[in-house]
C-alpha cells in the first residue's frame, strides 16, 4: 500500500511537471507567433529597425521551439533590416550565420552579397550573388531575388572600378555644372539633377548608375504599386567614403499650395512642432533618434511655396546625420524631397545638396 502511494505520488508529480512544461511551451509558442507577426508587419511598413529588433528577440527566445529553417528565416530578417539601414558591416556575420543554418537561403545570400559589395569585398560579393542566380527563381520571391542579384552584380563591376577620386568634387566657381550632374525625370512631373557616379533606385527597385556617358535618366513612366504613397527615387554615391543620400516620396495631403502660402507665423510654428513630435516618436522604430531639431520654415522653391524642416538624427556607429526635407503640398499629393549627409562632411556636400534642391521642378 505504501509502495502504491509512493508510485502514485511520483506519477502525479511527473504529470504536474509535464503539465507545467506544456503550459510553458504553449506560452512560448504564442509569444513566438506574436513576434513572427510583428516581423511580417515591420517588413510591410518598411520599419527596418523594428524588424531587426523583433527578429533578434525571436532568435533569442524561440530557438528552442523553432526549426533550423525558422531560425534561418529570422536571421534573414535581421540581415535584411541591417542592409536596409545601411549597416553593412553588421549584416555580414548575421547573413553568414543564416547560410550556415540554410546554405540555399537566397535572401541571406543576396544580403550577404550586397553587404560585401558595399564594404568593398567585391570578389566575395560576386560569389554570394552568383550563388543566388545559380539557385534560381523557383517561385515569385526567389525570382525577384535573382533579378536583384543580377542588378547587384552589375553594380559590383562598377563599384570595383570606380574610385573615390571619381566622385563629384565640391562645386567651385567656373566649374561646368552641366558635366557634373545628370537630369532625372520621375513620376508626377518631378525633375531633378543628380551628381554623376551616383546610384539611383527607382520605384520598381531597378538600379541605375549615372555614368559619364549618360546624358539623362527618364523614370517618369515607371509605375508604383500604390499610386498615392511610396518612394519615387532614392539616390546615393556609388562609393562609400562619404555618406550622402536623397530620397523623393509621394504621400497624401489636405493642403494646397494656396493654403501653404496663406499660413501665418503661428501656423508654421505649429506645423514645425507637430513635425518634431512625430520624429521623436517615429525615428526609434527605424533604429534612430532625434538629436537636434534645427528648424522649420516656409520657402519658395521652383516657384512653389514649400515647407522645410531640418534636424539632426543619430546614425550608424555613433555618426550623426543632418537631414533637410522640402515638402510640396498640392492636395491630394504631397511630394517630399529629403537630403541627408553625415555630420562633419557638410562642407563637402552642402554645395551638392544646394544644387540638387535648386534644380527641383514640380509640374
Amino acid at each position: 500500500m505504501r509502495y502504491t502511494f509512493r508510485v502514485t505520488a511520483v506519477v502525479l508529480s511527473a504529470a504536474l511537471c509535464l503539465s507545467s512544461a506544456h503550459a510553458m511551451d504553449l506560452e512560448r509558442q504564442e509569444s513566438c507567433l506574436a513576434l513572427m507577426k510583428e516581423r511580417v508587419s515591420a517588413v510591410g511598413s518598411r520599419e527596418w529597425g523594428l524588424l531587426v529588433d523583433r527578429a533578434r528577440k525571436y532568435v533569442m527566445e524561440c530557438e528552442s521551439v523553432e526549426t533550423t529553417k525558422g531560425i534561418a528565416l529570422a536571421l534573414g530578417d535581421i540581415a535584411l533590416g541591417l542592409v536596409r539601414l545601411e549597416r553593412y558591416a553588421d549584416a555580414i556575420p548575421v547573413a553568414t550565420r543564416c547560410i550556415r543554418y540554410q546554405p540555399d537561403n537566397s535572401l541571406c545570400l543576396l544580403n550577404l552579397g550586397i553587404a560585401l559589395n558595399r564594404t568593398k569585398s567585391h570578389d566575395k560579393a560576386r560569389i554570394s550573388l552568383q550563388r543566388v542566380i545559380d539557385i534560381g527563381g523557383y517561385d515569385t520571391l526567389t525570382a525577384s531575388l535573382v533579378d536583384v542579384a543580377k542588378q547587384e552584380l552589375g553594380l559590383v563591376q562598377v563599384m570595383s572600378k570606380v574610385g573615390a577620386s571619381e566622385q563629384p568634387e565640391p562645386l567651385r566657381a567656373g566649374d561646368p555644372e552641366s558635366e557634373q550632374y545628370v537630369p532625372v525625370a520621375i513620376a508626377y512631373g518631378v525633375k531633378i539633377e543628380l551628381p554623376r557616379n551616383w546610384m539611383v533606385v527607382g520605384p520598381d527597385q531597378q538600379q541605375y548608375i549615372l555614368a559619364k556617358a549618360k546624358a539623362a535618366l527618364n523614370l517618369s513612366g515607371t509605375s508604383m504599386k500604390d499610386s498615392k504613397r511610396g518612394v519615387l527615387l532614392v539616390a546615393r554615391p556609388v562609393t562609400q567614403e562619404k555618406y550622402a543620400s536623397i530620397s523623393i516620396t509621394v504621400q497624401t495631403t489636405d493642403l494646397k499650395y494656396s493654403d501653404v502660402a496663406k499660413m501665418t507665423t503661428d501656423d508654421i510654428q505649429r506645423w514645425g512642432e507637430e513635425s518634431r513630435d512625430a520624429l521623436e516618436k517615429g525615428l526609434p522604430a527605424s533604429g534612430s533618434r532625434l538629436i537636434q531639431w534645427i528648424g522649420h520654415r516656409r520657402q519658395e522653391i521652383a516657384g512653389k511655396p514649400t515647407l522645410i524642416k531640418q534636424y539632426k538624427r543619430s546614425g550608424d556607429k555613433g555618426k550623426n546625420i543632418f537631414v533637410a526635407i522640402v515638402q510640396f503640398h498640392d492636395s491630394p499629393r504631397l511630394i517630399s524631397v529629403s537630403t541627408s549627409a553625415r555630420e562633419g562632411e557638410e562642407s563637402y556636400w552642402d554645395p551638392i545638396a544646394k544644387h540638387i534642391v535648386q534644380s527641383i521642378q514640380v509640374n
